[in-house]
């Protein structure tokens, strides 16, 4: 792991940083988290994604994690 994706280890987005109409947008998460990223904060907390839309987003975002 480079110097940068261990500082970014540290932050995290909100969910709408990293999407485009309520659904996971991985251009737009590559552009907002380079590096990478810690982790996104409150999916379900702070969308209105019934479970099965949460599990898409959070399973897309876990996707370009790798």
């Amino acid at each position: 792991m480079t110097l940068d994706e261990k500082i970014a280890q540290l932050g995290a987005v909100w969910p709408r940083q990293v999407s485009t109409d309520d659904r996971f947008d991985p251009q737009r998460a590559a552009s907002v988290m380079p590096p990478g990223i810690g982790h996104i904060t409150r999916i379900a907390a702070s969308t209105v994604l019934a479970p099965p839309a949460l599990a898409r987003f959070a399973n897309e975002a876990q996707r370009l994690a790798h």
